[in-house]
């Protein structure tokens, strides 16, 4: 009998501790992509993603295509495509002719609409320069149209948890990291 128990609980030890070493490991790795969190001991969490460049379709948007935007032509190349990407349109009803917009991840389309409107007021406030805030939201552009076809759950999350128009903009400019597979 006494045999018996022990064997039980060795075998009890046995399956639950590989368990619990994985999990240990699994934290101090600190090397996951594809769209997982990169735990970092004395930062933010980071999100990695691999991801292809969009270059192409960005070439075929002409300026006519794009048309205006307060910080530049490329970004309203960039913010055209952000848009084709994360928006699409439904009819109301047959027979109407009006569409209905539907938005794709709108958490994320939130977010870049909410740091587009604070740059905004940054740089008619003169608390930004232009240059800065190109620099800004092509970043936060680029992180928002590289990302769409991946598994954006954690980026999603992080949104929800940020409290403020400036934390929005730095999960997006240094809570992802892009690593380009071209």
């Amino acid at each position: 009998m006494k045999i018996k128990n022990k064997l039980i609980i060795l075998l009890f030890i046995v399956k639950i501790l590989p368990v619990n070493a994985q999990e240990f490991a699994a934290i101090d790795e600190l090397n996951y992509t594809s769209g997982s969190k990169k735990v970092m001991p004395t930062s933010k969490p980071l999100i990695e993603y691999r991801v292809l460049s969009y270059k192409e379709m960005l070439e075929k948007i002409t300026p006519e295509m794009a048309g205006n935007h307060f910080l530049g032509v490329d970004i309203a190349r960039q913010y055209y495509l952000f848009n084709d990407l994360y928006t699409y349109e439904v009819p109301v009803s047959p027979g109407n002719p009006a569409n209905k917009t539907m938005v794709e991840k709108p958490s994320i389309y939130s977010a870049v609409r909410k740091i587009e409107k604070q740059i905004r007021k940054d740089l008619k406030s003169k608390k930004i320069d232009k240059v800065s805030a190109q620099a800004k939201f092509r970043n936060v552009l680029d992180v928002a149209i590289s990302i769409y076809y991946s598994d954006t759950k954690l980026v999603e999350d992080a949104i929800q948890n940020a409290g403020s128009s400036n934390e929005l903009t730095e999960i997006f400019t240094e809570g992802v990291i892009l690593i380009r597979i071209d």
